[in-house]
This record gives C-alpha cells, structure tokens and sequence, in this order.
C-alpha cells in the first residue's frame, strides 16, 4: 500500500501522503538521544517522517518541525517534534541542543498561543534568541559551527522532495486522531475557543489541499483524511450560513 506520492510541479518535487501510517514513532534510540541533548518537555510525542518538510515562505525544506497539534474535533492538542529521516545522522551533540533548545520555544510559543497567553513567536524571534543561546553557551566557535552545520544542511536539502508545512500540519493531525487512544494520555485540553480566523484558516487549507489531490492525484481527500476532513467539511458549512 502506497503511503507517499512524488508529483513534479515546475521543477519542484512535492510530496502528497495518501495515508497517516507514513508517520511513525521515533525510534527509542533516537528519541533518548534527543533528550539526552536537553529535552525537558514532558508529554511531548516524537515522530518520525520519510521527508522533510518545507516550512511556510521557504524555498527550503526543513529536517525538524515542531509544536502542537491541534485535534479540533475532540478539543484537544498534543504537543510534538517531528524528524525526518536523515536528521540524527547529520547533526554533532552541539548542534541537536541547540536544535532542541530551537524546537523548545516553537512547542511553548505555539502552547502559550493555544492558552490564550500571547502570539507564537516568530521564526525571526527564535532565531535571535538561538543565535544569543550559542553565543552564551559556546562561544565563537559554537556561532561559527552552528553556521556552519545551517549552510550544509540548506545545500544538502536545496531541491528535494518535501511535503508542504501546513500539509504536513493536517496529516500529523490526522495521524493522532487516528491513533487517539494510543496518545490520549498526552494530550491537553484547549482551555479557550480559538480565534474565528484559526479554525477558517484551517478549514480553508484542507479545502485548498482537497482541490491538489483531486486535480494531481484523482483522490478525495475525504477518503484520504477522514477525521481532519470531517472536521474541516463542518467547519466550512457553517461559514456558508
């Protein structure tokens, strides 16, 4: 059973998954390596995916994202990192704790938002504060490794196949609704109602995606996606009356 389909669209390759079963757990191995690099935040789940993702206004794809889930359809979140596959064998211990010091803000900027504490933090934000958590804790030569490490990495992921951010969004979402028994011990209750233009947003990229996969793919995403899409088909009702 197919898990992925590669479609070249000019000249990019896009990833579209068919299924929630391409997500999988971190290995055990793997993820004590990232808590043995700093990782302190509890009840969070570790994933583990075939391709990168490529975040949203990057040309380049990404080995790590990272925050929390929403599950609109049951009211709750879970918080999560997810690698893809490649990542552990590219990164020196200096370099994954500061990938897990980057990481941490997003899941705790993103949970403070979800509580009604505040906006996430901009990519712009973390990245001033990662810079001054090197220079802090390493030095120059920690500032000079850390360039270092980002200029092979982008050179090394420029042009491959990835899965677009928000997309990877809702299949992450998909794949705990899926799995809820299974992570329903670590998820946290959404204390608030979210903000009108969230749940639209949301509800208009599943829209925008079951458009894709209908014209690229000749799937429904309804089929594909079956707890996010009967989410998303409500939500999009409603703004209809």
């Amino acid at each position: 059973m197919r898990k992925v389909v590669l479609v070249d669209v000019e000249g990019q390759k896009i990833v579209l998954p068919v299924s929630a079963s391409f997500i999988e757990e971190l290995s055990p191995k793997l993820a004590e390596s990232w808590r043995r690099a700093g990782w302190k935040l509890e009840r969070t789940v570790l994933l583990e995916l075939p391709y990168p993702t490529r975040p949203p206004g990057s040309p380049i794809p990404s080995l790590l994202m990272s925050g929390v889930s929403l599950l609109l359809d049951r009211g709750v979140y879970v918080r999560y990192v997810a690698f893809s596959k490649g990542y552990f064998e590219g990164v020196d211990e200096l370099n994954m704790e500061v990938d897990v010091f980057h990481e941490t803000l997003h899941v705790l900027s993103n949970e403070r938002w979800v509580r009604g504490e505040g906006k996430p933090l901009s990519e712009e934000e973390i990245v001033k504060r990662e810079i001054a958590f090197v220079q802090r804790k390493f030095g120059e030569e920690g500032l000079r490794r850390r360039a270092k490490h980002i200029a092979e990495a982008l050179r090394a992921l420029s042009g491959a196949p990835a899965i677009n951010g928000l997309l990877a969004t809702l299949w992450i979402w998909e794949y705990f609704a899926e799995n809820f028994e299974r992570y329903k011990g670590v998820a946290y209750d959404i204390p608030r109602e979210l903000e009108r233009g969230t749940l639209e947003g949301l509800a208009r990229a599943w829209l925008y995606y079951a458009d894709i996969y209908d014209a690229l793919l000749d799937e429904d995403l309804r089929e594909l996606m079956p707890a996010v899409s009967s989410w998303a088909l409500r939500e999009l009702e409603a703004l209809r009356r």
